[in-house]
């Protein structure tokens, strides 16, 4: 019981420091993938890292945004609508095809 009684108190006592901002501040995604058009917060958010330049960063990738794209296509009408889909949301997000797949899958 002390044990638990003592954890509480150490848990209490991070959750009411006051985290320096430059600290937050860079474990924050620099860049967020997903639709432009969103302007709700994404139910189904990730984390993946992304080398870019020998440099990695956080990157925040909203899943839900890119359903359609995420699972390769069964039928070859599928598979046209998701390449021209892919080409779209790549160049929406300044990415290319292989990267923003790399990302969401």
């Amino acid at each position: 019981m002390k044990k638990l009684t003592l954890l509480l108190k150490v848990l209490v006592t991070f959750s009411i420091m006051e985290i320096p901002q430059s600290l937050a501040q860079s474990a924050l995604p620099e860049h967020c993938i997903q639709s432009p058009s969103r302007v709700k917060a994404c139910p189904h958010t990730i984390f993946k890292r992304q080398v870019v330049n020998k440099s990695k960063h956080i990157v925040c990738v909203c899943l839900e945004d890119f359903n359609d794209i995420r699972f390769p296509a069964k039928t070859a009408l599928e598979q046209a609508k998701q390449k021209l889909a892919i080409k779209q949301y790549a160049a929406e997000q300044g990415l290319s095809e292989a990267e923003l797949l790399r990302l969401i899958r």
